[in-house]
């Protein structure tokens, strides 16, 4: 008795190699990414340099080029900009925190009321430009009464990141995908939306640093900016 096997023939697909375009776009990327590391031009010298190049290489459309331009959380980010640049010129924020921080305040103390501070402000204003009015004031405070700055800088940045969390206009990032929802015809968050999410998280977080994460920070006291004050 014979028996027959018969041998079934899978075809193999052999994948195309990638075309130009794609090489292209590939080695724009990681340029953009090594110029943005060596920090050789500003960001957005960088990324709009790529933009154009792509562009001018008909591999970007002129609509797709022009159409993240149109955004509305990049609109919004800049409208946001535009309010913290005047309530930094009023000094509002500055007075603000020096009051929070306090004159005799112990360095654990004012910790836990920068970090609460800017957890609630970051929740109302975009957690960058916070951080940017925040830091020499932080650190100029710190020098006055002999602490170390970056036992304070560190729990300002992870405390602004996570209060921007809260709302939708808190962080950059929140904005954006609530406009790419919008242009796909999605329904936008709330602006409260993550506040059930980012909050406990938050709360969490800020006990981690005030409590435990403090304690990996340097001691670092000078600084080439240090303020001499008779």
């Amino acid at each position: 008795r014979k028996l027959h096997i018969a041998a079934s023939r899978t075809s193999v697909v052999v994948p195309d190699l990638m075309e130009w375009q794609a090489w292209t776009v590939l080695f724009t990327l990681l340029a953009a990414l090594s110029l943005l590391f060596l920090e050789k031009f500003a960001p957005d010298q960088v990324m709009l340099g790529a933009l154009v190049l792509l562009w001018n290489l008909d591999i970007v459309p002129t609509n797709a080029a022009l159409k993240g331009f149109g955004n509305e959380g990049l609109i919004t980010v800049g409208a946001l900009f535009i309010v913290v640049c005047g309530v930094e010129k009023s000094k509002l924020i500055g007075w603000l925190m020096r009051r929070v921080l306090g004159r005799k305040t112990g360095e654990n103390m004012a910790r836990a009321r920068m970090c609460g501070a800017c957890f609630v402000l970051s929740a109302v204003f975009n957690n960058t430009p916070i951080v940017s009015m925040l830091i020499p004031i932080i650190r100029d405070w710190a020098r006055e009464r002999g602490l170390a700055p970056s036992k304070f800088l560190i729990p300002l940045s992870y405390a602004t990141i996570m209060g921007g969390l809260l709302t939708m206009i808190g962080t950059s990032t929140n904005l954006l995908i609530n406009g790419l929802l919008s242009q796909s015809g999605y329904k936008k968050f709330d602006l409260l939306a993550p506040l059930t999410v980012a909050l406990p998280v938050g709360a969490v977080g800020l006990a981690y640093l005030l409590l435990v994460g403090h304690r990996f920070l340097p001691e670092n006291k000078g600084g080439l900016f240090r303020e001499v004050r008779e």
